[in-house]
């Protein structure tokens, strides 16, 4: 008989877990059932209902997005799940959330008890009511809708790691393993607390710091999810990302923040806001940075044949179509992490993607303008040091001499990506500086651009007795250069040691 229910079971959770079911119907299934739970729970479950109760929409439904995701990756773990039919499974299992408000309002508790975090500070407290199943009933924190929620959905995860694993230890371990993970959710703000006395921040809960931390989560965990996912794919976008032009960009947000700061003209305060901001910021020029990069090489394929042949969008390590999904997810990703960060680093943001898809997209594809080209990128560089002067203040103010220092001098210096793609810009017809007057000339023209271009810094960045320095930097990127079989990799080692280096000088320079 019980085996007879274990098959049905079984075959249930097969019928669920089918790739016959459009996965986007699995998400929106999710999202429907986290929306449902957020109106029940304030308009079932308050004696008075609110007028409007959006305000902790996206505070809960990230708290359900992060513990979606925590699931599966425990489902992945303890019943041996691919991460795909984890997600099958976990992601419609959320309706069971609706049960709650329907239970406490039959119950009659609805004006009694309320559901609420555990709140408490002390882990004495914490470690009694782990101990006695969250602990006797309060006014507020878990109630009885949850407590018999919990209990049913810790003997179906029981029954389900059986069905997968025929091992009742295991089935019995991911039962207990998956109240501990329950229990940690509903003591997010013992944990948020902890971290935050940790960091000498303000312990002060509120809505901003949950939907904070929630969307940190949930970036960690969607990360962890699509390696586990697709490693191959996830490995194959990383080394594909150029890093060290990514960090060429981060360096210059940094660089104008310790501009603003050494120039004193407010103080900064360092509190738990600038760092979660900071975050979203980084994450956001990140995807930025990776949807520029995709369609980039989207457009660049033919060029990539010959110059780039381990590139994803010409070796086939990505399917064409997953390799544009990918690029549209980075920029749906940009624009929240960048809103997230502020409207300012926002319309910045998405400034800095609309300059590099007209460098790299037809039908204007300026790239193929030989000084225009370099002119994006300059002002690209100059966006990324206007984030970081203004990350604290909603007014950008830069001088002249530093718009003159990016928008010419670091945009001619930029020609020397251009060396390395010489054969394949000259098969597809871009004119670039070396397709224009030849590769050796060129490259003797870029490595000159380079000097100057560090003397330049030297006078606009205030690096007094840094000349020699500065000089001796801009000659070492004339000889990589100029020498033998160019390689690329050693002038961008150099360049980003120099901004490390300028960084270091600012910072440690009295105001």
């Amino acid at each position: 008989m019980l085996q007879r229910y274990l098959d049905q079971l079984g075959g249930f959770f097969d019928r669920l877990s089918s790739d016959k079911i459009p996965f986007c119907y699995v998400i929106l299934t999710f999202f429907a059932a986290a929306v449902l739970r957020t109106f029940a729970e304030h308009v079932f479950l308050a004696s008075v209902p609110p007028v409007f109760w959006g305000e902790d929409l996206a505070h809960y439904t990230l708290s359900y997005v992060a513990l979606a995701l925590t699931l599966i990756l425990f489902l992945h773990a303890v019943a041996g799940d691919p991460i795909m039919r984890a997600a099958r499974i976990v992601l419609p299992g959320f309706i069971l959330l609706n049960t709650v408000p329907l239970i406490d309002r039959l119950l009659g508790v609805q004006d009694v008890h309320h559901i609420a975090y555990f709140l408490s500070d002390s882990s004495a407290d914490l470690l009694v009511s782990f101990l006695t199943f969250f602990g006797p009933l309060q006014a507020w924190g878990v109630t009885p809708g949850m407590r018999v929620e919990i209990a049913v959905v810790m003997c179906v995860i029981g029954l389900y790691i059986f069905h997968r694993t025929r091992l009742i230890q295991r089935a019995v371990t991911g039962a207990f393993l998956f109240y501990v993970l329950i229990f940690s959710y509903v003591a997010t703000p013992f944990w948020i607390k902890g971290v935050m006395g940790f960091c000498s921040f303000s312990k002060e809960l509120d809505s901003w710091l949950l939907v904070h931390w929630y969307v940190v989560l949930v970036t960690i965990l969607s990360t962890i999810v699509l390696y586990l996912l697709r490693r191959d794919v996830f490995k194959a976008i990383v080394e594909d990302m150029r890093v060290s032009r990514l960090v060429h960009y981060l360096l210059f947000i940094l660089l104008g923040f310790l501009f603003y700061r050494r120039a004193g003209i407010f103080p900064v305060s360092m509190d738990r806001e600038f760092f979660f901001r900071a975050f979203f910021l980084i994450m956001g020029v990140s995807a930025a940075w990776l949807f520029s990069v995709i369609t980039n090489n989207e457009a660049d394929r033919d060029i990539d044949r010959i110059s780039n042949p381990d590139r994803p969008s010409v070796s086939g390590a990505v399917s064409a179509e997953l390799y544009r999904r990918i690029g549209w997810g980075s920029f749906c990703c940009a624009g929240f992490f960048a809103f997230m960060a502020g409207i300012k680093e926002f319309e910045i943001v998405l400034v800095f993607m609309a300059t590099y898809f007209l460098y790299s997209m037809p039908p204007l594809r300026l790239k193929r303008v030989p000084v225009l080209s370099k002119f994006v990128i300059g002002i690209n560089s100059l966006l990324m040091f206007m984030l970081g002067y203004g990350f604290v203040v909603n007014r950008i103010t830069v001088s002249p001499g530093i718009v003159v220092f990016f928008l010419i001098f670091l945009a001619a210096a930029a020609n020397f990506i251009d060396l390395k793609d010489h054969d394949g810009d000259a098969k597809a017809g871009i004119r670039t500086l070396s397709g224009l007057i030849g590769l050796s000339m060129a490259r003797k023209i870029v490595g000159g651009i380079f000097i100057l271009t560090y003397l330049a810094a030297w006078v606009v960045f205030d690096l007094a007795g840094c000349f020699w320095v500065c000089l001796s930097a801009g000659v070492l990127q004339y000889i990589l250069i100029n020498r033998g079989q160019y390689d690329e990799r050693p002038v961008f080692v150099v360049h980003l040691l120099s901004l490390v280096f300028i960084l270091s000088y600012v910072m440690m320079a009295p105001r």
